[in-house]
């Protein structure tokens, strides 16, 4: 099955072949579930895009980034109307390189759920103003406001940080499960980075009082010292491109 789109935007990063590296990226244009804000299907060729601008050397930390070989697939093709075959999509996509370490741009916080479930890692860290633990929403039980839920009940234990916003639902099943608020430490990790972690607008659902970005540059660096990074996204962009 093809699966991925034949064209992307630029990527400065896309300097290695599949078979010369261990990072490979991959987006996944899918909003099917937004219910505040759509336009998550943006986010890819936003990212790729802005990229383009920045430089490849970073000053605090003395990396060249153009040093890290990564591979660019493109974007996943997903069904749009069809939530269960996207997600069956993106599964199958990433265990075929579950070796790697997989980076994916969102694409709304529910592509994190089929990657999880095809990575299987110790553990999984969501930096999110929201819990997304909520049972069904809008009554869909794949939404993005329950893909922590879904996770939880694969077993795969979950520490959700930066939460600011809650059902009563939600909070009540936080107490009870124990979920953690912390970052675990030694573990085979896949952190999942929902952008309304930071006090940023261009997200699906917006949240004031988000973290400022050296703060939140400092907590992923705690987190990536204590752990191994199988693999992480960046979900919830909703800003559009010129060439869409």
């Amino acid at each position: 099955m093809n699966i991925f789109h034949t064209s992307k935007i630029f990527f400065p990063l896309d300097n290695a072949a599949l078979e010369e590296t261990d990072n490979v990226l991959l987006g996944i244009p899918f909003d099917g579930t937004a219910s505040s804000r759509p336009g998550q299907r943006f986010g890819p060729s936003s990212i790729r895009e802005a990229c383009s601008d920045l430089e490849l050397f970073d000053t605090e930390t003395e990396i060249d980034l153009s040093t890290i070989r990564l591979c660019d697939l493109g974007d996943l093709h997903v069904v749009p109307g069809n939530t269960m075959e996207t997600m069956k999509r993106i599964e199958e996509t990433v265990a075929e390189f579950s070796e790697k370490t997989v980076i994916a741009l969102g694409g709304e916080h529910l592509v994190t759920y089929p990657i999880v479930t095809a990575l299987r890692p110790e553990a999984v860290i969501s930096l999110d103003a929201h819990l997304d633990l909520r049972d069904t929403y809008l009554v869909e039980t794949l939404s993005h406001a329950c893909v922590m839920r879904r996770i939880h009940e694969h077993g795969i234990p979950i520490h959700i940080i930066g939460a600011r916003e809650a059902s009563r639902e939600e909070h009540e099943f936080l107490k009870t499960e124990e979920i953690s608020t912390t970052p675990p430490h030694g573990k085979k990790i896949y952190l999942s980075i929902d952008m309304d972690l930071f006090d940023c607008e261009e997200v699906g659902n917006y949240v004031p009082g988000g973290m400022g970005f050296s703060e939140g540059m400092t907590l992923i660096e705690k987190i990536i010292d204590g752990n191994e990074i199988l693999g992480f996204d960046l979900c919830e962009v909703t800003a559009r491109t010129a060439n869409r």
